[in-house]
This record gives C-alpha cells, structure tokens and sequence, in this order.
C-alpha cells in the first residue's frame, strides 16, 4: 500500500464577509453543494477555511502521486454523522483506486485539515 501525507492550516480572516461576495473566487474554489452547506451556517467563514484547508492538504497528499486536481474538483462532504469525506469529482481512472480519510478542525483564528490518500 502507498500511502500520502497532507496538511494545512488556513486564517479564517481570509474567509471573512467581504471575500464570500466574490462568486468567482467562490465558484472556482469550491462546489455548489459546499457553497450551500457553507452559506448555511451563521458564520460561514471557518466552515469555507476548513474545507479550503482540506482541498490543500488533499492537493498535498495527491501530488506525491503524480497528480493534481483543480479546487472545484475536490469535494468535501458531511456524512450524516457530521463526519467529512472526500470526493473526487473526475472520471480520470487515476483516481478511483484512491481511498483518502480526512480531519478538519478549527479555532476562532484558524483552521486545519489533515489527510492521508492512500492506493
């Protein structure tokens, strides 16, 4: 089994209101199901840091694979259990023999992602 390492931390300062109003930013960086989840808490702000932490740690980890995906083709997701996962939003056949388990966390400054992919 191989198996990769990413890790990233993120300001949520960089997340604040005045960024959330530029759809493009948005739009190219994350999901339409990620800007509703996110959009849908009182302050989106660490729930967009966290899961932008997430796209970086995954781009990380993919890289010591040879590969590299877009923002907007990393999705992070909620299960029911409030547990985030990860999808990969391509038809490459690279990518569907990748497993990837993911950690998000955050303060009321920043917030961190942890990802391990492995094949």
């Amino acid at each position: 089994m191989d198996v990769k390492i990413g890790v990233d931390n993120v300001a949520i300062s960089r997340f604040g209101a005045n960024l959330l109003f530029h759809s493009t930013f948005l739009n190219r960086c994350f999901t339409s199901k990620e800007q509703e989840y996110c959009l849908s808490k009182t302050d989106p702000s660490p729930h967009f840091a966290a899961r932008f932490a997430a796209k970086e740690a995954v781009i990380k980890a993919l890289s010591g694979f040879d590969l590299i995906l877009e923002h907007n083709k990393i999705e992070i997701t909620n299960d029911a259990r409030g547990r985030p996962s990860v999808h990969y939003l391509t038809d490459e056949p690279s990518y569907s023999h990748l497993h990837t388990d993911v950690s998000l966390s955050h303060s009321e400054t920043s917030a961190i992602a942890v990802v391990v992919v492995y094949r």
